[in-house]
């Protein structure tokens, strides 16, 4: 009984490694998931391999979209939709901020319910508040925004080492027939 599930098992190493592909798609997609920055010039150089439809499926697997990040960073905050997207620059500045800001508006919160409760209208507290506030609200922003250029930037990266940069090529044609001059333009856009 173990002798032809042994026999199957064999067989289908075999013939999975007989008609396995040498396409290089997996060895860049795991170089774009690794770093893409730091393998732009090897994911360029092995791009050219492959066919436009592989290069487009590659761009569309690994564009980096920036909906989800910004609603984390705006519900949540403290960076964690940048960490998710792979800002970790974005994600660290923004959970500094955020901690920074509560500690501000927290201390500052004590400060003024302290000085009411002991019967004294203004104190050191009203300025640290404030400051958490407005430290508060600009980090929201930042967190807010962020998302967008990162994408961008990211998405632009992407494309240019997978498809190379776009070229247009536009030149005028005259054309003369019976006594009619035509002028027309001709193109081409490749990238």
């Amino acid at each position: 009984m173990k002798k032809p599930t042994i026999l199957i098992c064999v067989l289908l190493v075999s013939f999975s490694a007989l008609f396995a592909s040498q396409s290089p798609v997996a060895s860049i997609s795991l170089m774009i998931d690794t770093d893409l920055a730091g393998n732009f010039t090897t994911i360029t150089k092995e791009s050219e391999k492959l066919s436009d439809f592989e290069k487009m499926s590659l761009y569309s697997m690994h564009e980096n979209s920036p909906t989800l990040p910004f609603v984390v960073n705006l519900l949540v905050g403290y960076g964690i939709g940048s960490f998710l997207q792979g800002d970790t620059k974005t994600g660290t500045t923004a959970l500094v901020a955020d901690i920074v800001a509560l500690g501000l508006y927290s201390v500052g919160y004590v400060q003024i319910y302290n000085a009411a409760f002991n019967g004294e209208i203004s104190g050191p507290g009203h300025t640290m508040f404030l400051l958490g506030v407005g430290l508060l609200v600009g980090s929201k922003i930042y967190q807010c925004t962020k998302p967008f250029s990162y994408a961008k930037a990211y998405n632009r990266r992407l494309h240019s080492s997978l498809l190379g940069k776009a070229e247009v090529f536009v030149t005028p044609v005259i054309t003369a027939v019976n006594n009619q001059v035509t002028l027309g333009m001709v193109g081409k856009v490749s990238f």
